[in-house]
């Protein structure tokens, strides 16, 4: 089991339910890390290059935006420090003030880097789920909590990773251990009700194209 507590929390942001605990991010990864740049002089076709993920690629609501990529000369991607792994978390830290704090869960392995927009987050799987970390993050954003948080520039807004790391999350526990089962079931509602919206939209799109 890993150590959960960093140090203790005392201003929280409202009381849980009984059995919920407030946790750092910090206390919840394995590690947090941003991408790197990579200069527009340099882009280069599919069949020269490897994918390099930007913020337009942070798409809604935990969805993988795969519509536009970039591609990068090969010799530019180091693949052992900016590798894209299933279950790695890519969190928007940089981008106009409307978008910064979206995020996404990979489904599978990526070959490809990402931008120093972006920040790889690698969770301790004996604590939190990816999907549900990566769900609280994007309620966040739709909140505004990462505007208000963030650096603010002429048309754009970041959030740093040291401010990333303080961020808390409400994690359910069961018998003093963090509860998975309840994460799992708790993202499986969530994906149940954005899979009836998706339906919708689709429906809807064809009704009016009919």
């Amino acid at each position: 089991m890993s150590k959960i507590f960093s140090d203790e929390i005392k201003n929280v942001p409202y009381p849980l339910p009984e059995g919920w605990r407030w946790i750092k991010v910090k206390d919840l990864v394995e590690e947090i890390k941003s991408g790197f740049s990579c200069s527009k002089k340099y882009e280069t076709t599919k069949d020269k290059g490897i994918p390099h993920l930007r913020p337009n690629n942070i798409g809604y609501f935990n969805k993988l935006d795969l519509s536009k990529i970039v591609y990068i000369p090969f010799e530019k991607f180091n693949k052992d420090g900016y590798n894209l792994l299933v279950g790695d978390i890519l969190f928007n830290n940089t981008n106009s003030k409307e978008l910064v704090g979206r995020a996404i869960v990979l489904k599978e392995d990526f070959k490809g880097g990402f931008s120093n927009h972006l920040t790889r987050i690698r969770i301790k799987k004996d604590i939190v789920i990816p999907e549900f970390l990566s769900w609280i993050l994007n309620l966040y954003w739709l909140k505004g909590e990462f505007l208000k948080l963030a650096n603010k520039w002429i048309g754009q807004a970041g959030i740093n990773n040291k401010m990333l790391k303080e961020i808390l999350i409400p994690i359910p526990f069961k018998n003093n251990q963090p509860d998975l089962e309840k994460q799992k079931q708790i993202v499986e509602k969530i994906e149940a009700i954005f899979e009836k919206i998706d339906r919708a939209i689709t429906l809807r799109q064809k009704a009016l194209e009919n």
